[in-house]
């Protein structure tokens, strides 16, 4: 469960849902 905590923190515009989305494009706009 904590990496789903995690995961949605991070990434609260794209959850796990939607794994289509690239994660480096994400990271990117994070950073």
């Amino acid at each position: 469960m904590s990496k789903n905590t995690l995961s949605e923190a991070s990434l609260p515009a794209a959850p796990a849902k939607k794994p289509r989305l690239p994660l480096k494009s994400l990271n990117l706009q994070v950073l």
